[in-house]
């Protein structure tokens, strides 16, 4: 599940590092990494140019610690961003190598949740997960996640509101393990 948005500030969290290679896990360089800014022409004309980083609360989550992420969405463009920050568009997906485990977007109640982003200004978006499994629809009878590496991305996909292009973020890699 996500909350509501919050306002960040425009530079980066320390310690991202991407899903291969990155900066070491616990360790951690300046700034984030941002993820793919991309936008069709429409977009383009907007000046709305979105980055999308994903910032994992811990690089490891024992067992009955619910993993914790924030995404930020910063306005690096010249002219206000419109976006639904809801978690059925700007989507949280879970991934253990190539099979997705966990999206925000399977289970979410609620409609859109647009929020204006003025150039140069960062919106932080929390969210959750539960450990559980989930797919399209949220069937019952969902397994929990086993103990592993995993990572996060996070999308926005395009015309999901006016003024917001389709933007991604790099992998963040956690993991689910035993102990305390």
């Amino acid at each position: 599940s996500s909350a509501g948005a919050s306002s960040g500030s425009a530079g980066g969290p320390s310690g991202s590092s991407g899903g291969t290679g990155g900066t070491g896990g616990t360790g951690g360089g300046p700034g984030g990494v941002t993820g793919g800014v991309t936008g069709g022409p429409s977009a383009a004309g907007t000046g709305c140019q979105l980055s999308l980083v994903l910032t994992s609360q811990s690089p490891q989550y024992a067992n009955g610690d619910h993993p914790s992420f924030t995404v930020t969405a910063f306005n690096k463009g010249t002219a206000d961003c419109d976006v639904d920050l809801g978690p059925k568009s700007l989507v949280l997906n879970i991934y253990s190598g190539s099979d997705r485990v966990w999206s925000s977007a399977d289970c979410a109640s609620g409609g859109p949740d647009i929020r204006g982003i003025a150039p140069g200004t960062a919106l932080n978006v929390p969210y959750t997960w539960d450990r559980i499994r989930s797919s399209a629809g949220c069937p019952a009878g969902a397994q929990l996640a086993k103990l592993g590496m995993y990572f996060g991305v996070v999308n926005l996909a395009a015309g999901t509101s006016p003024t917001a292009p389709a933007a991604e973020s790099q992998p963040k890699s956690f993991e689910l393990k035993s102990g305390s």
